[in-house]
C-alpha cells in the first residue's frame, strides 16, 4: 500500500476486514459480493515478512470497524471434518496487536486458526463444519452447477447455494463471508440471496 493510501484510509476510518490464511482470495471474493454496497474495505494478506505484517496491522488499527478473519493454514482434508496446518507467528501476533472493539472471525475446524481466539480481547465469531462453530454448515450437497448446503446458526437453519463454486474451500469461504455479513448487520436470508444472484 502506497503512502498516499495510507492516509487516506486513516483519515476516514472505514471498516476494515483483513483476510488470512490459504482460503484467503476466494474468501475475500465472496465477501466482496455478499457486503457489496458497503462501505467495508476487504484486503487480504498472506503475512510474509515485517512489512506485510505492519501493514495489515496498520489497517486495522485504524478502522472503525477492524475484522480479522482467518481461513485455514492448512491443507483441507476432503474427508474429515479437521484442516490440518501450522499457524504462523504472523499470524498470532497479528491477533495479539488487535484493539478491542475488533473482531475475529476464524475457521473452527481448524486448530491453528482455532487457537487465535484466546490471543485476542475482542469479539470472535466461528464458522466450520463441525458442531460448535457459531454458522455451521450442514447438508451438503455438490452437482455440475454448483455447491448447496444449509446454515445454522442461532437455531436458524437458512439454505445456501453456491452456482458455479465447488468443495470445502469454498463453503469455508462462504461461511467466512457470512460471518463478516453478520458483523455488519446483514441477516442469513439477505445474504442467501446474494450469494444467489
Amino acid at each position: 500500500m502506497d503512502f498516499l493510501k495510507e492516509i487516506f484510509f486513516g483519515a476516514k476510518k472505514e471498516p476494515a476486514v483483513v483476510v488470512i490464511g490459504e482460503g484467503r482470495f476466494s474468501a475475500a471474493k465472496i465477501m466482496r459480493r455478499i457486503i457489496s454496497g458497503s462501505d467495508v474495505k476487504i484486503f487480504e494478506s498472506d503475512l510474509s515478512g515485517k512489512n506485510k505484517l505492519n501493514e495489515a496491522m496498520l489497517l486495522l488499527r485504524n478502522s472503525r470497524l477492524p475484522v480479522l478473519a482467518a481461513t485455514h493454514f492448512g491443507e483441507i482434508a476432503q474427508d474429515e471434518i479437521i484442516c490440518k496446518g501450522e499457524k504462523s507467528s504472523s499470524a498470532r501476533n497479528l491477533a495479539g496487536s488487535l484493539p478491542k472493539e475488533s473482531f475475529l472471525i476464524f475457521n473452527f475446524d481448524d486448530e491453528s486458526a482455532r487457537e487465535l481466539k484466546n490471543k485476542i480481547s475482542g469479539k470472535v465469531l466461528s464458522f466450520g463444519l463441525g458442531e460448535g462453530a457459531d454458522f455451521r454448515a450442514s447438508d451438503i450437497n455438490v452437482d455440475a452447477k454448483g455447491t448447496n448446503f444449509k446454515i445454522i446458526n442461532d437455531g436458524k437453519t437458512i439454505p445456501f447455494w453456491l452456482d458455479g463454486l465447488f468443495g470445502k474451500e469454498q463453503i469455508y469461504s462462504a461461511l467466512a463471508a457470512i460471518c463478516v455479513g453478520k458483523i455488519i448487520g446483514l441477516n442469513l436470508v439477505e445474504m442467501s440471496q446474494s450469494l444467489k444472484s
